[in-house]
């Protein structure tokens, strides 16, 4: 007689939870059905028949790009310099009001650290 050893009774127990979270994303996904359906209709599309045709021609569009087009590579090109001018003026800002912070909080000592006063005391930060 054949008793199941350690790693046996794991695995089954590792594919039979396995085969319960496939269980339940399956039903979470079949519960998204009249979602799915709804914004199909909001697009325009009659089924995903409809929805395979315009990703096919779209792929195909895609593929005889010979490269991006120019207006797009600009466009793309002024969006991420305005997202670092944005950036680097927010850090800007925040820089200037740490530097504020600072003066008003801290002294500067004799040496380069830096001296926070309290009451007349004066101890290292």
């Amino acid at each position: 007689m054949h008793h199941p050893s350690y790693c046996d009774i794991a695995d089954h127990y590792l594919l039979g939870t396995f085969l319960l979270n496939n269980y339940k994303q399956a039903l979470e996904i079949l519960d998204t059905r009249s979602a799915v359906d709804s914004a199909l209709v909001k697009v325009g599309a009659r089924d995903m028949v409809m929805v395979k045709e315009w990703l096919k021609e779209e792929e195909e569009y895609l593929r005889g790009l010979s490269k991006e087009p120019l207006e797009e590579t600009l466009e793309m090109e002024y969006y991420k310099l305005l997202l670092n001018f944005n950036a680097s003026e927010y850090v800007q800002i925040l820089i200037i009001r740490i530097v504020t912070y600072d003066l008003q909080t801290y002294t500067c000592s004799g040496r380069l650290g830096l001296v926070q006063s309290y009451g007349g005391e004066r101890w290292r930060t």
